[in-house]
């Protein structure tokens, strides 16, 4: 947003207004587990604000109230990403991902990654890239970078290792 900044803060989502130089609005979260990657979603289309704690997916309207909840497997909530013109979002949960669709909620695809590319790929970080060949989420963890399709399916995955040759990039990494 133009006018908003949005941080996950301990147990909360704050919404930081630039105009006014102030926090607006808390929405509270529920993390049991103590990690600090956590990554919220806002779809300026619809002003709809989209997180995952460690129990919920959520669906937030702009004013903190609780649209639409999923219960996921109880293990760390990470991030979630979605793009506006896209009518699906994506959330990671430690063991793996989800896509669900942003109207109803419903969960259209999963997959597990723990040992979808190497041993202990933890889904922690998301990106999504879209592409000619349609969206591609980009999935970071303690031991791989992990590329699935829209349906999840895993495109290629290289193995996270500091020993590697430097290589640069030939274009843009995004």
């Amino acid at each position: 947003s133009k006018q908003f900044l949005f941080s996950v803060n301990q147990d909360k989502i704050n919404i930081f207004d630039r105009y006014s130089r102030s926090i607006i609005r808390e929405i509270p979260l529920n993390f049991h587990y103590d990690n600090l990657n956590h990554k919220i979603y806002y779809d300026t289309v619809h002003n709809y604000i989209y997180a995952v704690d460690d129990n919920f997916t959520k669906k937030f309207k702009f004013d903190g109230t609780l649209v639409a909840s999923l219960r996921h497997l109880d293990y760390p909530g990470y991030d979630v990403v979605g793009d506006d013109s896209s009518p699906y979002i994506y959330f990671s949960n430690g063991v793996g991902v989800v896509k669900m669709s942003k109207r109803d909620f419903k969960v259209l695809a999963y997959t597990y990654t723990t040992n979808l590319a190497n041993h202990q790929g933890w889904a922690m970080g998301l990106s999504l890239v879209n592409t000619g060949q349609g969206e591609y989420l980009v999935v970071f963890n303690n031991s791989n970078i992990l590329i699935l399709d829209k349906n999840l399916n895993k495109i290629a995955a290289q193995k996270a290792n500091t020993n590697l040759e430097r290589k640069y990039p030939q274009e843009s990494l995004y």
